[in-house]
């Protein structure tokens, strides 16, 4: 180094995300039976990219089966009406989601991050009381979820593994193909059945606390 001409030190440690798959779970989300396998990479140093997937056992789901003699018409031996918004938290299903974050730095320092996420997910079941005015339905239904939202956390870095905890706002919609049978009064058909499609949209606020583990050099 000649007299006169300071020296410039560069930080040549190597991220233990970029250019390294690794694998993880959301803990928040396995709490109420959303069990996915997330896979993280980073690319050009800021950005990085996952990918979920895996199966919602949807432990929220308050729906009660029914068999179908229990269906009637006429009738008020259960109290109250069924929402038909709370069918989002009917079913299980397979679950996908796609997460791209920017994590503001390029830098081998734990950070802050924002990402932006999409979520699909099915959400079906079979033979669910849902109470109509005096009817009593058994009724079945294919549902799909599509949301989007964004999020922000702290991306917490360890020689081999990851911490993010993280917070956002986010949009879900529900798409459901509903099936009701017959109800049956003795032998003469009281209600000829029904299939018919709902949709909805609400707000959603998302958490959560991500792990994620190096599985390749």
């Amino acid at each position: 180094m000649e007299a006169g001409i300071p020296s410039q030190e560069t930080d040549t440690t190597e991220s233990p995300l970029r250019n390294h798959i690794l694998l993880g779970f959301n803990a928040t989300q396995v709490i109420v039976g959303d069990v996915e396998l997330h896979s993280m990479l980073r690319f050009k140093k800021r950005y990085s990219i996952m990918v979920g997937v895996g199966y919602d056992f949807n432990l929220l789901d308050f729906g009660n089966p029914i068999e179908l003699e229990e269906q009637c018409d006429g009738c008020n031996e259960r109290e109250g009406e069924s929402n038909a918004s709370g069918r989002y938290f009917w079913g299980n299903g397979m679950a996908y989601r796609f997460i791209v974050s920017d994590s503001y730095t390029d830098k081998n320092v734990s950070h802050f991050f924002a990402s932006l996420y999409l979520v699909y997910k099915h959400h079906n079941y079979e033979n669910y009381y849902y109470g109509d005015g005096n009817k009593i339905h058994c009724e079945s239904a294919d549902q799909q979820i599509f949301g989007v939202g964004f999020y922000f956390g702290y991306e917490s870095l360890k020689k081999n593994s990851i911490i993010r905890p993280y917070g956002g706002i986010g949009l879900r919609t529900l798409d459901s193909q509903i099936s009701r049978p017959p109800i049956y009064n003795g032998q003469t058909i009281a209600y000829s059945g029904a299939n018919f499609s709902e949709s909805y949209a609400y707000p959603a606020i998302d958490f959560g606390l991500i792990f994620l583990f190096k599985v390749r050099k």
